[in-house]
């Protein structure tokens, strides 16, 4: 609201339905996910030589005992597990450890970006079937963002 001579006042109403959370951005075939700052425990950068197969999954060796892994698109497209990691050029591949109800397991992705405050809007109607998506958020870019929940993804 503007008035000459008074100057302007501005109102922001933020809807009641948007969280504000600490959450970390990550990158994965070419998209970009969030994760809640609660549900990471560590992230890391491990030689891909150390990154093992163990039965039918992958994991590595953490603090003293073995931790699960697996990539982040076969969790999102519920793919068959692979024991393979493609070479990407990289010698090593950022981990993800997650600290969920169950344990704790390790998500293998393409880029860790940072660690941002982001305002979380509920799941559009499209996606409310999706569980292992817990909300939406729009960067300052205008992209959006689907922000992970860790207990269903894994």
């Amino acid at each position: 609201q503007s008035e000459e001579g008074w100057g302007t006042e501005v109102t922001l109403v933020i809807p009641t339905s948007i969280g504000i959370t600490s959450a970390l951005l990550i990158e994965d075939g070419g998209k970009t996910f969030a994760i809640p700052i609660d549900y990471v425990l560590e992230t890391l950068k491990v030689p891909v030589s150390e990154v093992r197969r163990i039965h039918d999954r992958i994991g590595i060796y953490y603090r003293g005992s073995i931790l699960p892994c697996e990539k982040l698109l076969n969790l999102l497209y519920q793919k068959e597990r692979t024991c393979k990691l493609k070479n990407n050029g990289t010698s090593e591949v950022p981990i993800i450890v997650l600290k969920i109800r169950t344990g704790n397991f390790g998500i293998l992705v393409d880029k860790l970006l940072k660690k941002t405050e982001i305002a979380i809007k509920p799941v559009p109607e499209v996606l409310s079937g999706i569980d292992i998506v817990s909300g939406v958020s729009i960067m300052g870019d205008g992209k959006v963002v689907l922000v992970l929940n860790p207990e269903k993804l894994v």
